[in-house]
């Protein structure tokens, strides 16, 4: 249970981490794509199905 809760706290650090990142640091400072080219929505995305897959099947 607490490796479970470890893993999925690593990838919410993450996320957090993906929601305060300046654009300029991601590489779309001067051009704000849609939300389904967006670099950040995808990595978060990403990092919340790992969190789930953690903390349900870990």
């Amino acid at each position: 249970m607490i490796g479970r809760l470890a893993f999925a706290g690593v990838f919410a650090l993450l996320v957090v981490w993906l929601i305060v990142v300046p654009r300029h640091r991601i590489g779309q400072a001067e051009y704000v794509p849609p939300y389904w080219r967006n670099v950040r929505v995808w990595a978060i995305g990403i990092a919340a199905v790992q969190m789930a897959v953690y903390l349900f099947w870990g």
